[in-house]
């Protein structure tokens, strides 16, 4: 469905720890709610990698893969991991696949929306709009967006401009449209700010799709940003019945209290970039835990994983924080 799903896990670390991190929200949510009962919605790829994880480590036995692209849905034909995946007998786009299914009452859905393609934002934000007037209590959706603020472009007419976030702000404004969560200034289109607006108009679009329907609230579960190339943003929530008891009582049984990642308000997303390592790397790394301080590490290593010596310092520390979600890759030779 999307490009980004072309490139292998083992070449996006940091999707790899997000993924890992929705494992466990999910996991934890299964304390209150039986989570091999819903139905996973999601844009498969070429290889279906998320739904073989999705059944795995969830038990999830029905899966619906959305892909409008002919070739990959023939590619996903073949590489069909387990029997319970329905990916349709012909390509869909997710646009098409929201106007014509029916979220029942009775059945529970978690729907991930992985978006890559920043030129369609606004197309985005309005199928999430659309989904969310559709989904019951109890769903779950989770929706990723590119944040790469470079993508909002540069005014050519001024090719010696040293500052674009003023054009992007206002080629922002435009493109938000009715998602606009407040007046964008230039810092709103700025590389650091830039991921924590796009999280506010992706809030804005979910509560007015609920806007209808009083007795629901949108709850946000998680959100966090991580870059492979290009910055994306990536938000998880539960639609769940506007009564304070009910919510209480959702948090409480689910021990979501107790999730260290847990962001209830989405004010500003966990970065959870972490260094490109070796192996030999993260042995030392790992021998260094759970005492060792970034900086320490850092002089073990003797040199720098990032850039410099203050992104090593905060990818080692993102490392730390996340170590048991980040997974191991390697090549094997058969």
């Amino acid at each position: 469905m999307s490009k980004g799903n072309t490139i292998p896990y083992h070449l996006r670390h940091n999707k790899a720890v997000e993924r890992n991190l929705f494992i466990d929200l999910l996991n934890k949510v299964n304390n209150c709610l039986n989570i091999s009962d819903y139905i996973y919605v999601g844009f498969g790829g070429q290889f279906l990698e998320d739904f073989k994880i999705m059944h795995s480590a969830l038990k999830i036995k029905k899966m619906i893969s959305l892909e409008k692209t002919e070739n990959t849905h023939d590619r996903q034909k073949f590489n069909m991991p387990v029997a319970c995946v329905d990916i349709g007998e012909k390509p869909q786009t997710s646009g098409e696949f929201l106007t014509n299914y029916n979220f029942k009452k009775r059945t529970r859905h978690v729907v991930w929306l992985d978006y890559t393609e920043p030129s369609e934002l606004n197309e985005q934000l309005n199928e999430v709009q659309l989904l969310c007037s559709k989904l019951n209590p109890y769903d779950i959706i989770k929706v990723t967006l590119n944040a790469h603020a470079e993508t909002l472009g540069k005014d050519n007419t001024r090719p010696n401009s040293v500052d674009p976030r003023e054009y992007r702000a206002e080629r922002l404004t435009e493109i938000l449209d009715a998602f606009s969560p407040y007046p964008l200034m230039r810092e709103h289109a700025g590389s650091k700010i830039y991921p924590t607006t796009l999280l506010h108009a992706l809030k804005k679009a979910m509560v007015m799709g609920v806007s209808n329907k009083p007795e629901v609230i949108i709850q946000p579960l998680s959100s966090f940003f991580y870059a492979d190339g290009q910055g994306m943003l990536t938000a998880t929530a539960v639609i769940l019945e506007s009564k304070e008891n009910i919510i209480d009582k959702f948090f409480k049984k689910s021990r979501l209290v107790h999730w260290p990642f847990l962001d209830k308000e989405w004010i500003k997303p966990r970065d959870i970039s972490v260094p490109v390592m070796s192996i030999k790397e993260r042995l030392l790394i790992e021998s260094k835990l759970p005492n060792g301080t970034p900086e320490e590490i850092t002089k073990a290593l003797g040199f720098n994983l990032a850039e410099d010596e203050s992104q090593t310092h905060s990818q080692l520390k993102t490392f730390i924080e996340y170590q048991r979600a980040i997974p191991w890759f390697s090549k094997v030779q058969f």
